[in-house]
């Protein structure tokens, strides 16, 4: 019977190997998250500014100045996408935003919203 040798070298130099591969595997799996987490985030920050922008209209600010906020908020918290498109308009008896959102040519987000002047005290 023939005894097969294997060195401590060898063995050390497969866990760096592994310890490698599982590390590389973690920060994947880590920067995934932050980058779905840094997504959701803005999401819900330009949702609250467009409903923002609602309650200006609502205050008898002109849709430009309204939009103009917008923009700076989103500019100023949300470094990637932009908002390509932000629509303001009043009805009878309520105000709407649709506003669209790209991150880049094939990723996109639209939001609308409706505010209706009976929930709304300006007093």
């Amino acid at each position: 019977m023939r005894k097969i040798f294997v060195s401590g070298r060898s063995q050390r130099g497969s866990s760096v190997i592994e310890a490698c591969i599982l590390l590389l595997l973690s920060l994947q799996i880590f920067l995934g998250v932050l980058g779905l987490v840094a997504f959701m985030s803005a999401q819900l920050w330009l949702r609250h500014q467009s409903y923002e922008a609602l309650i200006c209209l609502a205050q008898g600010q002109s849709p430009n100045h309204c939009e103009a906020q917008l923009r700076a908020a989103a500019v100023a918290v949300v470094p990637f996408g932009q908002i390509s498109q932000v629509r303001l308009w009043e009805r009878r008896n309520h105000w709407n935003i649709h506003m669209e959102w790209r991150i880049n040519s094939k990723w996109q987000l639209q939001f609308s919203h409706r505010l209706r002047k009976e929930h709304l005290d300006l007093s």
